[in-house]
């Protein structure tokens, strides 16, 4: 009996400390064994922290759509732009990104991407990442939501707490996780490999690798190499994001980017010969920020596409040019604007 009173004190004492170095040390909370994600912290955290002219934050479409270096020569001399774009989307995990951005580097121009299927749960990294105050915070939204009817597209309640005592549990364990993932790394860079890995994400400022990017998904290609690409494109209607945790974390986003004095930017980001986004989705998102549209039809040559989620490098190029000019010629905040 005393030995296990032993062990629970240790145990508790240990979580004690590593909650301490993780409050105390927010570095922690970024530390995961994936090569983007090892290339995103350092990028906040880079001792030559040079002010960010347009810092694009979202998932792998976003990642294979924007390339920084494009936008860069797009613009001229001078600007900076880093793509944050990772696998998997999750407007949880978008607000850490933007949180510990922000805490550590000048950022002017924020762009997030949006589409009509948002999604509305937890980001699988989520529970690593999350800080004291993240939970707290999402403790009180859940307080708060178990008092009023659930929409029919959110998350469970009983999903929900879940998660969040996953995220507590990591907390409680989190730099011994961090330090063990740091040995992995190291013993799988002994061919400096890893390094390799971050030196091309450094050089096309986080955008997909760009001999991946030119391959395209055989079954795609089989799928959709004889169809013509339609000369006029339905809109959507309706959308399901206000209420939800996505638009929970969205005002979040948007509250702590005018905070820091920075402009919130939305592109709309479809799936390959998707329609033009609902009225009811581009109210929303104007309130929050400037929506972007593209031309969608010559966006959708199949030589633009990897497959239905993911442009590929000519795509990318496409897109980049048409979303920076229409970030270049616009200033007033809250407008719509569809881009040629």
């Amino acid at each position: 009996m005393k030995n296990l009173l032993r062990i629970i004190i240790v145990v508790v004492v240990l979580s004690g400390l590593s909650l301490i170095v993780s409050e105390m040390f927010p570095r922690y909370q970024l530390s995961v064994l994936d090569s983007k994600w090892s290339w995103i912290e350092t990028q906040i955290y880079e001792r030559n922290r040079r002010p960010v002219d347009y810092l694009i934050v979202g998932s792998s479409g976003i990642w294979t759509a924007l390339d920084p270096l494009i936008m860069e020569q797009t613009a001229g001399t001078h600007t900076r732009v880093l793509n944050f774009g990772r696998n998997w989307v999750g407007r949880d995990v978008d607000y850490i990104t933007l949180k510990h951005t922000l805490q550590n580097r000048r950022v002017k121009n924020l762009i997030l991407e949006f589409s009509m299927e948002e999604v509305i749960g937890h980001h699988s990294y989520m529970r690593h990442f999350a800080s004291i105050d993240d939970v707290l915070q999402e403790i009180q939204y859940l307080q708060r939501d178990s008092q009023k009817p659930q929409p029919q597209s959110e998350l469970s309640l009983k999903f929900q707490w879940r998660t969040i005592s996953q995220m507590l549990g990591d907390i409680a364990v989190r730099v011994p996780r961090v330090w063990m993932g740091r040995a992995v790394a190291w013993l799988q860079n002994r061919d400096g490999s890893r390094d390799r890995v971050q030196q091309e994400y450094h050089q096309a400022r986080g955008f997909y690798f760009p001999d991946i990017a030119q391959q395209q998904d055989p079954a795609f290609l089989q799928q959709y190499k004889r169809m013509q690409p339609p000369k006029t494109l339905p809109r959507f209607s309706g959308h399901g994001i206000e209420g939800t945790l996505a638009d929970f974390y969205l005002r979040r986003m948007v509250a702590l980017a005018e905070a820091y004095d920075t402009k919130v930017y939305f592109t709309y980001l479809p799936q390959f010969r998707q329609g033009y986004p609902s009225p009811e989705a581009l109210q929303y998102f104007s309130r929050l920020g400037l929506a972007l549209i593209p031309e969608l039809e010559s966006l959708y040559q199949i030589d633009y596409w990897r497959d239905e989620r993911h442009l590929t490098a000519a795509g990318a190029q496409v897109f980049s040019e048409k979303m920076l000019r229409g970030l270049l010629c616009l200033y007033d905040n809250h407008q719509l604007k569809t881009i040629p």
